[in-house]
């Protein structure tokens, strides 16, 4: 970035104004000392944390909030609504959650998180925040959730950051987070203690049950080998190859790419979707064209308007969607399903017999995105 803006100096006398995702204190400093701005310019980051000045002014740059360009804001921005950050809750409702507004808590209480994705993250950060005795238990090795699984996607490596802050702010603001530490229903009393709340935030599981229609069976075939999910290949649990049919019934930045990973990997892929649209979420956010761009690059055929009719040993029946008669066979040794999720909220009975206050949040309510699980979770923080 700082040779092409020297070019742009050498040619006027006017000051120059630097711009394009800046997020990072030093950087900004180091274009500054090289001369190669004079006015470091920023939009989104400040969006996501318009306390980024102050606190690489007071040396708390671990402390800031880092833009995750996934572009959140221009989305709601496009379609003339009020902005949002899909990390920062407080945006647009600054005078109830902005700086200042979150006080201590009349008095302190216990309060036993399950779940460490972006809802129970934030809720253990928010109820910390105010002075309460927070512990957090998550199964996994890592906390994040749905953000791991996401930031495996190419092009998605820095929606980590935002489970990561979530993580850090949560531990500093004194809450105990314990991974590779599953609650069950038989062991879930020992975790009380005197912890009088519960916040269940379990999040969800992919389904695998693609339809035949808008109201129709399961597709045969659904439950064979050759088929699994997305999850299963960003976490390494399938490495389909070979001719790939991937199925995308959520629209968003998932299935292309996963298109894109699996055909770096030499797979011959093609995406199908029941939608006029492959990819249609990304029309808000602008990303649509250059989605296309990069899989149009890797080769990779996009079907649109039709069903999976039936999934064979080395095919995939198409169906139209409008007639429902058979549009085409697709020839395909591995199946990829890019499919909704469903509720984890197993705890839910179980969490009421051992607590009177239970509390459930973000992805264990209802299957959506990471901005809905942190506002859910900030809400809740500030209600406890």
């Amino acid at each position: 970035m700082g040779p092409r803006i020297k070019e742009i100096k050498k040619v006027t006398n006017k000051p120059v104004f630097v711009i394009g995702r800046i997020n990072d204190p030093s950087v900004a400093e180091s274009l500054l000392d090289d001369g190669a701005g004079d006015v470091i310019s920023m939009a989104r980051q400040l969006i996501a944390d318009p306390e980024f000045a102050n606190k690489a002014r007071e040396g708390k740059a671990m402390d800031i909030r880092s833009c995750v360009g996934v572009n959140y804001c221009w989305s709601y921005f496009t379609r003339g609504l009020r902005i949002q950050c899909i990390q920062n809750p407080a945006v647009g409702r600054e005078k109830i959650r902005g700086m200042g507004t979150l006080s201590p808590a009349e008095k302190q209480r216990g309060i036993l998180i399950i779940g460490g994705g972006a809802a129970g993250l934030e809720v253990a950060r928010t109820s910390a925040l105010r002075s309460h005795d927070v512990l957090l238990c998550e199964k996994e090795k890592e906390v994040g959730g749905r953000l791991l699984v996401e930031s495996r996607l190419p092009g998605r490596g820095e929606v980590i950051k935002i489970s990561t802050w979530l993580e850090s702010q949560a531990r500093k603001a004194g809450a105990e987070i314990k991974t590779s530490e599953e609650v069950t229903e038989r062991n879930i009393e020992s975790y009380i203690h005197d912890r009088v709340a519960i916040v269940l935030a379990t999040g969800s599981q992919v389904m695998k049950m693609p339809l035949t229609s808008y109201l129709g069976d399961v597709v045969p075939g659904s439950s064979s080998s050759n088929v699994s999910t997305f999850e299963d290949v960003l976490t390494g649990k399938s490495r389909p190859d070979g001719r790939v049919l991937i199925f995308d019934a959520l629209g968003d930045v998932t299935a292309i790419g996963i298109a894109e990973l699996l055909s770096s990997r030499g797979a011959e892929v093609v995406l199908a979707t029941w939608s006029p649209l492959v990819g249609w979420e990304l029309n808000q956010d602008w990303t649509l064209d250059y989605s296309y761009e990069q899989i149009a690059k890797c080769g990779v055929r996009m079907i649109a308007n039709v069903f999976m009719q039936e999934i064979k040993a080395r095919s995939v029946v198409l169906a139209d969607v409008f007639t429902g008669r058979e549009e085409e066979t697709i020839p395909a040794d591995q199946v990829v399903l890019v499919s909704p999720r469903l509720s984890d909220n197993h705890l839910t009975r179980i969490a009421k017999e051992v607590s009177k206050e239970v509390h459930v949040v973000g992805d264990a309510v209802a299957p959506r995105g990471t901005y809905t699980a942190i506002f859910e979770g900030h809400r809740l923080g500030r209600a406890l």
